[in-house]
């Protein structure tokens, strides 16, 4: 269905059928997939290869950190899969959060889940540990309340 199906939907709905019951066999063509025009389709790839894959997907997560539609699920997926390798990727999200002001708050937001990615990594990691320190220091007005509340109590 994913391949031959044009209505995104249907995708979506095998999409997230896919992330409850399927195997690390559908991996690479659901990567494949990771480049189609729909947006709720390139997030449900990343969603799903989230779902049934593991650390070894990182370097896939890492590149949808750079996609226009799949950042916040990408960072979703660095933060429950990711390793000392995604650092520099999340570390330059993060930064890129932190330079502007945002309008649309998602819960969790895309700067916790990275800011908890690189916590994890801070004491042995000095990329993770600027990252954390610019997120300490960044003006409370580009801040949604929770993001502000999260560094408060956790860095």
């Amino acid at each position: 269905m994913l391949e031959s199906s044009k209505n995104q939907y249907d995708m979506g709905y095998a999409l997230s059928a896919l992330s409850k019951v399927g195997s690390r066999k559908a991996i690479p063509r659901l990567a494949a997939m990771s480049q189609h025009p729909k947006a709720n389709v390139q997030v449900g790839v990343v969603h799903a290869i989230s779902k049934i894959g593991d650390q070894r997907e990182v370097p896939f997560f890492v590149e949808a950190l750079a996609g226009r539609n799949t950042k916040w699920a990408a960072m979703e997926a660095v933060r429950a899969h990711g390793d000392a390798g995604a650092i520099p990727a999340v570390a330059a999200r993060v930064g890129s959060i932190l330079k502007r002001t945002r309008k649309i708050e998602q819960d969790p937001s895309e700067l916790v889940l990275g800011l908890e990615f690189l916590k994890r990594f801070e004491k042995v990691d000095s990329v993770a540990k600027r990252a954390l320190d610019a997120a300490r220091k960044v003006p409370r007005e580009r801040l949604f309340d929770s993001e502000a509340a999260w560094v408060r109590e956790n860095l």
